[in-house]
This record gives structure tokens, C-alpha cells and sequence, in this order.
């Protein structure tokens, strides 16, 4: 029983202390432990506080175990709770546990990143300009896309030469490094690109970093002779929901969200398929769990905060 009282502590914070009969001292620890799941849904940091605080109340509850015993229907009852707990906090709280599968988001995330999503946040606020988004497109729901906000319902967007334009005006960015590199994975094999430029790129609040490719007009949005499609959550285009201004920009309709990769030219985003509907959207990456991929292996200076 010593055991158990571990693990249900280490689950869920509290119980064990509480089957033991230490109910305030498991309460404490559990008000505490909802403050920083709550904290898990704004930033890596706390997630990884979390798990911190969580061992050494299960330690807690193992010291106290080993004191005294409890009834063993109060263990049952214990472990259910418990175990009922972590699977509504788990569907409440994280989206998926995602890998990335592509370089599209590079060099914000590569190939191999296992991302921490929420969506605890997204039922009280919508996406804004410059976050990452994880989504699903009713053309293809088998799996998420992950995508950076730049425009949301109400605003014109635009693509000209690479350079983002919100409302008429461009998002500010500056030069960082003229040539970059990155590993991209080509079918079976492993390839380096240094065809791009490094970038900082501002939207909204947000600073973030892209590769671009100048003078690449076919990355440019909207094109000469293309519309402004959206995709419904039919999986029906409906291009008179974006509807092309007189400026050559489309209007993003309400309730959708223009996303775009951050590896400008290599990433099918909104210019292809369109505006994303909010009620498509599944969560928001917060932060890299742990990073791995050939040819370099693990990558601990990965590991933390996406912002």
C-alpha cells in the first residue's frame, strides 16, 4: 500500500494524504496543484513546475503510509478518484501529444520536436495574431497541423514578395542572417537546405522567427488569376467567404483565422487551403517536451518554451 499512496499522490496530488486520513494536509497540496495546472495552460515552465511539485507530495504520502495503514475500501475508492481525475484533466487540458512530422514550421520547430499543447485557454479567449495553433482540416482530420495566426476574422491579408501584409500594412521584420540551413527529410532521406534567409518577424505582441526566399512570387497571396478560398467544416471550399478587395488582399470572414508556416516557402498553409475555421481549432503549442531526430540525435537545447 505504500506504493499506492505514492502513485496516487504523484497522479493526483492529495489523495493518497486524504485515504490516510490527512485530509486538510491532501487538500493543501491538491489547491496547490490545481494553481499550477492552471499555470501548465500559459507557459512549458510551469508544466515543468508541476511535475516537480508532484514528486515530493508523493513522497509525502509515502512517509505517511508508512506510519499507518487505511481500510482497503478507502484505497478503491481512492485509486478511482483518482484515476477519473487525471483522464478529465487530460481531456480538458492537453490537445494531443504531437510530434512534428515536417519542416514547414521551421525554425521554430523541426523535425522530431514532441510539442505540449492546451486547450484549457481556448474557452475563454480565441486565437490571436502571432500564436501557434494546432488544428484539424475537414479535408484531411486523420491529422493536426500545427500553423502560425496571422490574421484573424475581420482583417485583409495579403502576401506580396514574401512579406506579409495585415490591414494594408506590412508585418514589421528585419534580417538576421542572409543564409541559413536546415535538415529537412526528403521520402527516405535526410538533406540539407541552405537556400534561405533568417528572419524576425513581428504580429501583434509576438516576435518569431522565419525562413524566407525572396523574389519567390509563387508563395505570394492572393495570385493573378486565384480567389480567396476558405474551407468550411464540410470540407467544401466556399471562396465567396473570402472575398478579394480591391487591392489584391482577402478578407478573413468571421470565426476563421489566416495561418501561415513559419518556413515561408515550404509550407502549405492558408494560401492553399484557405482560412481556418475557430470551431477546427484543438489547442495551442506551448512548448517542447523533448526534441530528437537524425542526424543530430537529441537535442536538449531544444527542450523548454516555443515563445
Amino acid at each position: 500500500m505504500v506504493l499506492i499512496a505514492f502513485l496516487m499522490s504523484l497522479l493526483l496530488p492529495g489523495t493518497g494524504q486524504a485515504v490516510l486520513g490527512h485530509g486538510r494536509r491532501g487538500a493543501v497540496w491538491l489547491a496547490i496543484d490545481i494553481i499550477l495546472v492552471l499555470g501548465s495552460a500559459l507557459s512549458v515552465w510551469s508544466f515543468v513546475l508541476l511535475w516537480a511539485f508532484r514528486l515530493p507530495c508523493a513522497l509525502d504520502a509515502l512517509l505517511i503510509a508508512r506510519r499507518r495503514s487505511a481500510p482497503d475500501w478507502h484505497w478503491l475508492l481512492g485509486i478511482g478518484v483518482a484515476v477519473v481525475v487525471v483522464q478529465v484533466t487530460a481531456v480538458a487540458l492537453v490537445a494531443e501529444a504531437l510530434k512534428m512530422p515536417s519542416s514547414s514550421m521551421e525554425p521554430t520547430l523541426t523535425i522530431g520536436d514532441h510539442l505540449i499543447t492546451e486547450k484549457l485557454s481556448l474557452h475563454w479567449r480565441s486565437p490571436e495574431r502571432g500564436e501557434l495553433i494546432v488544428f484539424r482540416l475537414p479535408v484531411d482530420p486523420s491529422k493536426p497541423f500545427i500553423k502560425r495566426v496571422v490574421a484573424i476574422g475581420g482583417d485583409t491579408v495579403a502576401v506580396r514578395n514574401g512579406v506579409v501584409h495585415v490591414n494594408g500594412a506590412a508585418l514589421p521584420r528585419r534580417r538576421i542572417r542572409d543564409r541559413a540551413s536546415y535538415w529537412d527529410l526528403d521520402e527516405t532521406k535526410w538533406f540539407q537546405r541552405s537556400d534561405v534567409a533568417l528572419e524576425e518577424e513581428r504580429s501583434g505582441p509576438r516576435a518569431y522567427r522565419i525562413y524566407v526566399e525572396r523574389d519567390d512570387p509563387s508563395h505570394d497571396y492572393p495570385g493573378d488569376a486565384e480567389d480567396c478560398p476558405a474551407i468550411n467544416r464540410h470540407g467544401t471550399r466556399e471562396p465567396i467567404s473570402l472575398t478579394r478587395t480591391a487591392d489584391a488582399a482577402c478578407k478573413v470572414p468571421e470565426g476563421h483565422l489566416f495561418v501561415l508556416g513559419d518556413n515561408r516557402s515550404n509550407s502549405a498553409d492558408s494560401r492553399v487551403w484557405g482560412a481556418v475555421p475557430l470551431a477546427l481549432v484543438t489547442g495551442r503549442v506551448v512548448g517542447i517536451s523533448w526534441s530528437h531526430a537524425a542526424p543530430s540525435g537529441i537535442r536538449w537545447d531544444r527542450v523548454g518554451s516555443v515563445e
